[in-house]
């Protein structure tokens, strides 16, 4: 996996799955537990001060898919960042999360986590996503209750 999604920890859970960890009343009823069937667990990879504990998220979503749109710039401009959320939004996602940092001087990446209740076309959103100022490479991928994958846009017959 490339630079962001390669960070995190991610999946995608059912309610049942949820319910069974037995986690304290109040975070059930936070997350409002019985009005979502599916839930995103994301923690990222970091350097930890101590091996006992991590830092997570979960967020409630309507769909079995979370989408990660990994953009790769030479630097994160805010107003980069600012079009590409108008322009997934423009597209229908539900935006959840985004995240973003630097490897090098010239080599940034910034990550948007998504859902959608409909199918799209994975060239088109990139396509879209290409045509805005400085973005040098795109990829998407999808979490799910399997698992993690890249979603690439078919080749040219």
């Amino acid at each position: 996996m490339a630079d962001i999604a390669s960070r995190f920890h991610a999946n995608v859970y059912r309610r049942k799955d949820i319910k069974e960890w037995n986690l304290p009343t109040n975070i059930y009823e936070q997350i409002k537990l019985e009005a979502y069937e599916y839930f995103f667990l994301v923690s990222s990879i970091e350097k930890k001060s101590d091996d006992n504990h991590i830092h997570f998220s979960l967020y409630p979503i309507q769909e079995n898919t979370v989408h990660l749109f990994e953009i790769q710039a030479q630097k994160i401009v805010p107003q980069l960042l600012t079009n590409a959320l108008i322009l997934i939004k423009e597209e229908g996602f539900n935006i959840i999360s985004s995240t973003g940092f630097c490897t090098s001087h010239s080599n940034c990446y910034f990550g948007i986590f998504t859902s959608i209740d409909c199918e799209f076309q994975v060239e088109e959103i990139i396509l879209r996503l290409s045509n805005l100022e400085r973005i040098d490479n795109i990829k998407v991928y999808a979490f799910s209750c399997e698992g993690c994958c890249e979603l690439k846009p078919p080749r040219p017959k």
